[in-house]
């Protein structure tokens, strides 16, 4: 029968927020220096079915990305879009966050987006522990952490603001 979260997957979606390029940009801003996107090791926890990724190995394909999610059911609908799409730049693994040790290698960029405020105190712990170990000299590691209520008046006033745009014409 599987997890709840099997049952009712998190929707997979490309995060303009956590793409590589943006990231760059970010940390350079910071006075990091920070390895190109064009040729680089991502990593993201929480994946989902990996269409954050799948996106980022279609544009980047000297670049390598690695997409772990505990639930069977998403990377398995994930691994069929990799096949069909041919890419041999991403790999997709069904597996606790938690497991992920040295043996995965350094990465240049990590990505935790829409996981950090949803999992015990134990696996923030790890995820942490994540970055110290596989994060690249130079590396960027990025962790989205939404709370409630703060977070429902963010996005109303981001989508009044975008009602406001569009009303104008922008």
């Amino acid at each position: 029968m599987g997890s709840t979260y099997d049952q009712i997957p998190y929707p997979s979606l490309p995060i303009q927020r956590t793409h590589p390029s943006h990231l760059a940009a970010v940390a350079r801003l910071f006075g990091m220096l920070p390895t190109s996107p064009k040729n680089c090791r991502v990593l993201e926890l929480g994946c989902a079915a990996g269409n954050n990724l799948l996106l980022l190995a279609s544009h980047y394909p000297k670049s390598e990305f690695v997409g772990v999610d505990s639930s069977v059911t998403q990377i398995e609908e994930g691994l069929a879009a990799v096949n069909e799409l041919r890419l041999e730049n991403i790999s997709l693994e069904a597996m606790d966050l938690l497991d992920i040790d040295e043996s995965f290698g350094a990465f240049d960029y990590v990505i935790c987006h829409g996981v950090f405020s949803w999992v015990p105190h134990s696996t923030q712990t790890g995820i942490l522990e994540i970055g110290r170990r596989c994060l690249a000299p130079n590396g960027v590691f990025f962790i989205s952490y939404n709370t409630y209520p703060g977070w429902h008046m963010r996005r109303a006033v981001r989508d009044m603001i975008l009602v406001r745009l569009t009303l104008a014409g922008c």
